[in-house]
């Protein structure tokens, strides 16, 4: 009898362990959210019909056309939509604004759609998915390609199938907290994807300044932007940017000017990175010989909505340090002249055209000497500045600043002489002559010591 009740027990429990596995197995092929799959769940003939609408409807947007995707939507105050553009609408009319801001944003797009997951019961059903765009946009002829992560929110009435929630945003890859980085000049082919991605925004930055392409070159800035532009007294924000950067395109015409990047290293973290460059400029110098100037780049992208954006940078002279001789730089190895001197034209413009001279007297150093005549001498801030403040209270509009030569005196200073002229907003010349400037290194920085006009 022991013996036989040794059998049947093991009998018993062989009974009910495939009785248990027969029950899991039937929870999960009865219950779909323990059902998941190599592959992306199927739902009901009529949910997968709105979904595939939803993917018409997204074409549409990247058309400029919202009123397919609004259609989806249940007519339901406690609908939600949340994009990369701003913050959730919430009910209808906040619906339909922003997704007719979306579409504003867009032109001739299509979409390609990956399922992730699909979550379903009787009455409702999440559905995650991965949408990778093409589209022109607004005011531009080249086309953007970008991607996004989505999570919809479906609910059942009657027959049919209805959104209620729809959330978008652009982190498509891991974003562990982990930082890619990279330092191998040149070689971009060992760049994970989101660093080439990074670095092909410089690339097509130094295709936009070769080619002079002031629309292209502007749409890559991020409108936070501050950095440190090459040659000014100190940072700045996108105030002003479009003037300059047309001065700054007719400057490097007219010298013949381009510039060859090359990596050094990109940094991605998150939503921002980090690209440094160096970069090699040839132009032609005033007796039209070709001399080449070497930069250091350093360039702080932000991910939005419409692709990595510049948001913060500074630029120096790249040169040579020997520890030994750090002190005895040769005069030929001093930085080029020209983005300071650029910057200093530019300052000055701005600052007759706005009337606010801050920027110009940010120019002088401390004791700088000024002699705007063969009769005055002004030695102190307040006067230059009430110079300054007449010019720009007078008719004069523009200006021009032709360096006639440079005396390099060392490391920290050198003597600029220049031809001037002002004319007033019509063009007529008001004034001109000849300035010699002494400009010195003081504190880290380049700043006009005295200037003397005639």
């Amino acid at each position: 009898m022991g013996a036989g009740g040794a059998m049947m027990s093991r009998h018993g429990r062989i009974a009910i362990g495939a009785a248990f596995l027969l029950a899991v197995v039937s929870m999960v092929i009865a219950h779909p959210l323990l059902a998941r799959q190599s592959e992306p769940d199927i739902g009901p003939p009529a949910l997968e019909a709105a979904i595939a609408q939803s993917h018409v409807a997204l074409d549409a947007i990247l058309n400029g056309d919202p009123s397919l995707y609004l259609a989806l939507f249940a007519d339901s105050e406690d609908i939600t939509l949340g994009n990369p553009f701003g913050p959730f609408g919430e009910g209808r009319d906040a619906v339909a604004a922003t997704l007719a801001n979306a579409a504003s944003k867009y032109q001739r797009g299509a979409a390609r759609v990956e399922r992730v997951a699909l979550y379903a019961d009787e009455n409702s059903a999440t559905l995650v998915e991965i949408e990778h765009d093409r589209a022109q946009l607004t005011g531009r002829e080249d086309f953007s390609e970008f991607s996004v992560r989505v999570t919809s929110l479906y609910r059942r009435y009657g027959s049919g199938w209805r959104l209620v929630h729809r959330h978008a945003d652009p982190i498509t890859t891991m974003r562990s907290g982990a930082t890619e980085t990279v330092a191998m000049p040149g070689n971009q082919s060992e760049l994970s994807e989101r660093q080439a991605e990074v670095w092909q925004g410089e690339v097509d930055y130094w295709d936009r300044v070769n080619s002079r392409d002031l629309e292209g070159y502007l749409d890559l800035w991020h409108p936070d932007f501050t950095g440190w532009p090459c040659g000014a007294p100190g940072p700045a924000d996108l105030s002003g940017l479009a003037e300059f950067a047309e001065g700054w395109f007719e400057g490097m015409t007219a010298r013949g000017q381009r510039t060859v990047p090359t990596q050094e290293a990109v940094i991605v973290k998150d939503g921002f990175a980090i690209t440094y460059l160096s970069a090699d400029t040839q132009r032609l110098d005033a007796d039209g010989r070709t001399a080449t100037k070497r930069e250091k780049f350093v360039h702080t992208w932000q991910a939005t909505p419409d692709g990595w954006k510049i948001i913060g940078g500074m630029c120096a002279p790249l040169e040579a340090y020997d520890a030994s001789v750090t002190a005895q730089a040769d005069d030929d190895t001093i930085l080029d002249l020209s983005p300071i001197l650029d910057n200093r034209t530019r300052v000055i413009i701005e600052g007759i055209r706005s009337g606010d001279v801050s920027q110009i007297m940010a120019l002088y150093g401390p004791g700088s000497l000024y002699a705007a005549d063969n009769e005055t001498l002004l030695s102190d801030p307040a006067s230059i500045r009430e110079f300054w403040v007449s010019v720009a209270a007078s008719p004069a509009h523009d200006a021009t600043l032709e360096v006639l030569r440079i005396e390099r005196l060392g490391p920290g200073a050198f003597v600029e002489i220049q031809q001037y002229d002002v004319f007033d907003e019509a063009g007529a010349r008001m004034f001109g002559g000849y300035a010699s400037l002494l400009w010195r290194k003081m504190g880290g920085r380049w700043g006009i010591a005295a200037d003397v006009s005639n």
